[in-house]
């Protein structure tokens, strides 16, 4: 005999011990109809409720998502329950399904919250990206009488870590210490994962070392820490450690290993790992372990053996591999393999565009880069916009490019111009290729002056005082010209400007980056009396010291790619070339275009740190000061005098990729004709101009 024939036609009267029943039956065998036939007869009876009877029918319309009916049952009951158990019901099931403003609805409302409910919605914003409304309710949730558990503070640690927000995750850890809070893996992991990510490598080492570390994500968590802020030898020496503590890696760590030696140009170590995951940890690479071996290839310019494994992959390559691909084919302007990237491509998002699209710019290949942006127009894919964020005085401001919602927009743009006008005054020079769009060189400048990064070091400065570390973080990649800008701005501020983007963190100082820019340099020189092999040009290897070891306090010096010799090895070379074309008894003149900063400081430091001797009647004349006499057709001085703007200037011609070593080397000689042409120049009075290497400090270069 069924419900509905038990009440039709016997005498039966059920109470609220019968409903239960019914209603567990009903979850059991999943019957959501006859639950809800019972449900219309409760409120018929007045049943509805009793605490034995709600909770297994809000679980019944919970599971089949049936969150309207559920959101009305417990409306009704609301009032005359006092229970938090059936808000945390509800509070689980629109986090479940990530409708964290409904879920808030039933917060509100909830007349009594406890620990469960504080801990669902903390998590659940963390979870939707909501990470400033996490730390509210953090906030309130101390401020309510109740004490934070473990699962509190892991969820809003987690919260701190994702935003940046140092200052208030100093303060919950101050919290855990004050509460007395029992460690494990878990809470060691979110500590080490907060300070990481927040720029406090050297703090994140200590937990570690003073914490348990029995645990695999503890390890992770470290490497990882380590791995974003292109500490690679760490990395190195801590998976040793881990080895001899026993510890067995498991296919995260490799993951970490992989991102690490990607990040510092460790492409031998890349590949002794990624053997070593299968040959002897039986660990079958996955997606990720592919990209980030890819990644590690394409960065140290083996884009042929990139794309060789991209084919040969177990598994089925990624958007994000083919995206490293379509990066390295930028960075070092291989337009055809670019093409040929996007072309197995399933799916486009904006930066893939944005990518081929500088591709083709670089190329002067403009109809093709604006024909790519009428597609993306076509196809309305909207372009990820660029965020950056700093944390002062226990707030977070937000900044997108060309910003002027913010109250001190007006100081904000005056301290930027200040910066941008002294950045150049040091060598800077805008990277105006990475503007995709066929337009006046004063455009394209301005189009970088204001992104998004460089409002917010702005603001930093307007609201901090000398010295103070500046700490930015980005949704996003930094662009290689706001890079440069912030390492020239560091050395003008005499300040530490830490960068965080999506990739890992940059430390800016003295006008130096933490990642050493892990990209091989071009290095050309040419004979301006012409001849026979008057053209000298090859890659160089840079020598990649960790700043900073934190974990043995070592420093390793890393070659990326076997086939590129380092500087020590081209020194003999140069000296050669040189001298064989020096004429007997004369000095040699090197000519360079903001020599002053660049170069010279280039080839002093690198020739000392070889141990080697620069020959004493070596002199140099730096272009740019010089390029600054020029006036314009109103008789003003010149707004910028870079090189590519005296390439316009004096319609040069341009054959090949704009800031690639031996296209500007040719375009400074033409250059170099016109300059002393017009400003009436005689060689004596170049030699007047010209400096020694003596002259100048032994300085690591800015660029």
């Amino acid at each position: 005999m069924d419900y509905s024939t038990l009440l039709h036609f016997t005498a039966f009267c059920p109470d609220y011990r019968t409903y239960a029943l019914l209603l567990r039956a009903c979850a059991r065998c999943s019957d959501l109809y006859a639950a809800m036939e019972i449900h219309c007869h409760l409120t018929k009876v007045g049943l509805l409720s009793n605490q034995h009877i709600t909770p297994p029918l809000l679980k019944l319309y919970i599971a089949h998502d049936c969150m309207l009916e559920a959101r009305e049952l417990f409306w009704s009951i609301l009032e005359s329950s006092t229970d938090p158990f059936h808000g945390n019901l509800m509070l689980m099931g629109f986090l479940k399904s990530g409708q964290l403003d409904k879920a808030y609805q039933i917060f509100k409302r909830m007349p009594v919250k406890d620990l469960v409910s504080w801990n669902s919605m903390i998590a659940g914003a963390v979870r939707s990206s909501h990470l400033k409304d996490a730390m509210n309710l953090f906030s309130r949730l101390v401020s309510s009488g109740l004490v934070p558990d473990g699962f509190s503070f892991s969820s809003v640690l987690s919260a701190c870590a994702r935003a940046g927000a140092r200052r208030y995750g100093v303060w919950v850890h101050q919290l855990m210490t004050e509460l007395g809070v029992e460690m494990n893996h878990i809470l060691s992991s979110a500590l080490v994962n907060m300070y990481a990510k927040c720029g406090r490598i050297d703090v994140a080492t200590d937990i570690f070392n003073t914490v348990k570390r029995n645990h695999i994500s503890v390890w992770n968590t470290m490497i990882s820490g380590l791995a974003a802020h292109g500490l690679g030898s760490d990395v190195v020496i801590l998976f040793r450690k881990m080895k001899s503590e026993e510890v067995v890696p498991d296919g995260v760590t490799f993951v970490a290993l992989l991102t690490a030696c990607s990040h510092c140009g460790m492409v031998e170590e890349a590949r002794q790992y990624f053997k070593s995951m299968t040959t002897d940890y039986s660990i079958t690479p996955e997606v990720e372990h592919y990209g980030a071996l890819v990644d590690s290839l394409s960065r140290a310019g083996l884009l042929d053996e990139a794309h060789n494994l991209v084919r040969s992959m177990s598994v089925k390559p990624d958007a994000v591999i083919w995206r490293a691909l379509l990066s390295a084919c930028r960075r070092y302007h291989q337009t055809k393999l670019g093409e040929l990237t996007v072309e197995h491509m399933a799916c486009h998002g904006s930066g893939d565009y944005t990518l081929l699209s500088n591709i083709y710019s670089s190329a002067n290949r403009w109809n093709d880069s604006e024909e790519l942006w009428k597609q993306r127009k076509q196809k309305k894919i909207r372009k990820s916009k660029g965020l950056s964020w700093v944390e002062l005085g226990g707030s977070t401001h937000e900044f997108k490019a060309g910003d002027q919602s913010h109250p001190d927009t007006e100081g904000i743009y005056q301290v930027l111009h200040g910066l941008s006008k002294r950045a150049k005054v040091e060598g800077y020079a805008p990277l105006t290729e990475l503007v995709t769009k066929d337009v006046s060189e004063e455009e394209r400048e301005e189009n970088l002056t204001f992104h998004s990064e460089k409002l917010a070091v702005a603001y930093s400065v307007l609201k901090t005082g000398p010295g103070t570390e500046i700490m930015v973080s980005k949704n996003l990649q930094t662009c290689s010209d706001c890079h440069e800008w912030m390492k020239i701005v560091s050395k003008v501020l005499c300040r530490v400007i830490i960068m965080r983007d999506r990739i890992r963190f940059h430390r800016f100082e003295s006008g130096c980056c933490s990642c050493k820019d892990y990209w091989i340099i071009e290095f050309a020189v040419r004979d301006l009396m012409g001849g026979k092999k008057s053209t000298f040009q090859t890659l160089i290897n840079p020598e990649k010291e960790v700043r900073n070891t934190y974990v043995h306090g070592i420093s390793n010096s890393m070659l990326c790619r076997p086939d590129v010799p380092r500087f020590g090895e081209l020194i003999p070379i140069l000296l050669q070339y040189v001298s064989s074309r020096q004429m007997d008894g004369k000095p040699v003149l090197w000519v360079a275009h903001n020599g002053r900063s660049f170069d010279v400081p280039f080839l002093i430091f690198e020739f000392r740190r070889c141990k080697a001797e620069m020959p004493g009647d070596w002199l140099f004349v730096d272009t740019l000061p010089i390029a600054r006499q020029l006036v314009d057709s109103s008789g003003s001085k010149l707004s910028s005098a870079s090189l590519e703007k005296l390439r316009e200037r004096y319609k040069i011609p341009l054959t090949g990729s704009a800031h690639r070593a031996m296209q500007d080397v040719t375009t400074l000689c033409y250059v170099l004709q016109k300059l002393t042409f017009e400003l009436k120049l005689t060689v004596p009075q170049l030699l007047e101009k010209s400096f020694r290497a003596s002259d100048l400090p032994a300085t690591r270069p800015e660029k």
